[in-house]
């Protein structure tokens, strides 16, 4: 209806470059701050608050999508971009491209 449910209150230091939803209240997000650390945060709409799941890191954290409540995400990681699922606090690597594997989408 373009009407806006939430506003993410954070401040002009940091960026959210990649974001999904969780759920209906939920939203996962990728924020990078200028001194260039990434992280993965959940932010919770009905309370207004955010959770950080990973990080800080200096690895790039790239597209992220949310399958069935999973959160994937590319990352050079390893070396290559890959795909990584967030199992936890930490990303498992579950892609082991030569060139690189890129944003990661599931649909059945």
């Amino acid at each position: 209806n373009g009407r806006t449910r939430a506003r993410i209150p954070y401040d002009r230091k940091k960026v959210i470059t990649s974001l999904d939803w969780l759920n209906d209240e939920e939203l996962v997000f990728v924020v990078k701050d200028f001194d260039d650390d990434k992280m993965i945060r959940k932010f919770r709409i009905t309370s207004g608050t955010d959770e950080l799941l990973h990080g800080p890191t200096n690895v790039n954290l790239g597209h992220l999508n949310v399958s069935e409540g999973h959160v994937f995400i590319e990352s050079p990681g390893s070396g290559i971009d890959n795909l990584y699922v967030l199992e936890g606090s930490e990303l498992r690597q579950i892609t082991s491209a030569l060139f690189g594997a890129y944003s990661p989408s599931l649909h059945e």
